[in-house]
Parts: structure tokens; C-alpha cells; sequence
């Protein structure tokens, strides 16, 4: 019967689909941070994963912004470190052609 009203190459039911998509992707995204705090306070508190997964959620809740603000900040400290790693191998790797091939 649906098939009738919307074929499945309509852009209705493309977008319609990619809206659920979405949504499936941010409650997964957020169940899996949930998930990885939970085990954090198993290994601190030793409870069962049910309670620890409630204890994390409150957690997360009361500490927003102090969260945003510390995964911002990691954010860019990571991003400055892959461009230094990268720029120290690449003057390493000059530096050690430089030498080899002086040595020839």
C-alpha cells in the first residue's frame, strides 16, 4: 500500500529516511558516550551497569557546559598535536635526507 502513495525513489521518502537515519545515528552516538561513562563508574563505584549507567547520565547532566567546554578544549589540543607530530616527522625526515645524502 505505501508503495503506491510514495515509490522509493521519491525525495519524499528519501528525505524522510535520511531524517530517521539521523536520528538513529544521535541516539546511538549518545548511548555509546553514556555507555563509556558507565563503565567508568563501574570501575569506580563497583555497582551493577543498570545503576551506573543512571549515576553517569546524572552526572553528565549537571556538569553541561563544563563538559562542552573540556571536549572543545581536547578537541584542539588533539588537533594541534597531529599538526606538530606531523611537522616534527616531516623536518626529522629533511633533517635525515639532508644528512645522508651529505654523507654520500
Amino acid at each position: 500500500k505505501l508503495k503506491k502513495h510514495f515509490p522509493e525513489d521519491s525525495k519524499v521518502v528519501k528525505f524522510i529516511i535520511c531524517c530517521i537515519n539521523c536520528c538513529l545515528n544521535c541516539v546511538e552516538n549518545f548511548i555509546q558516550y553514556l555507555t563509556r561513562n558507565a563503565y567508568v563508574m563501574i570501575a569506580v563505584d563497583g555497582r551493577s551497569f543498570c545503576y551506573a549507567a543512571g549515576q553517569a547520565f546524572k552526572l553528565l547532566m549537571s556538569n553541561v557546559a563544563r563538559m562542552t567546554a573540556v571536549n572543545f578544549v581536547c578537541s584542539y589540543v588533539f588537533f594541534l598535536s597531529r599538526i606538530t607530530v606531523g611537522l616534527l616527522c616531516a623536518l626529522f625526515a629533511t633533517l635525515w635526507i639532508d644528512n645522508a645524502l651529505t654523507l654520500v
